[in-house]
């Protein structure tokens, strides 16, 4: 297999990832947040991705834990970042399995572009490899 067609099977992996995530992810508004039980995070981690007013995507990322928790996590404190103010909309799935939340994270990120992500960053498919 050569570079580009790698790169087209992992473009159209991301793409159906994206539908397939947007087709069964919770979503919650920004006033959601605050309400005591009111995301319904099982707890038992969780793939997100936060959304602006226009739609477009913020940050994606992944946790083993609860969606507030990674929040607050000292190596990343989202309530502390750039976007936090600017998100309206959570999308969300409970993933119980780290390699499922990390695959998913990863091919969400390809998708989705989103302007915030550091580490791991936004990337475009076709500058890789």
């Amino acid at each position: 297999m050569n570079k580009d067609t790698l790169r087209k099977t992992i473009a159209a992996s991301a793409a159906v990832a994206k539908d397939w995530f947007f087709e069964h992810a919770t979503i919650k508004k920004h006033d959601d947040w605050d309400k005591r039980g009111k995301l319904e995070d099982k707890g038992i981690g969780v793939v997100y991705a936060f959304i602006n007013a226009k739609g477009k995507c913020l940050y994606v990322g992944q946790t083993t834990g609860t969606l507030k928790q990674r929040a607050n996590a000292r190596t990343s404190l989202h309530y502390q970042a750039v976007w936090w103010q600017e998100w309206r909309w959570l999308r969300f799935m409970n993933i119980s399995n780290q390699t499922d939340q990390l695959i998913l994270e990863a091919l969400l990120i390809l998708a989705l572009s989103p302007q915030c992500n550091i580490k791991p960053a936004a990337r475009r498919i076709r500058q890789m490899f």
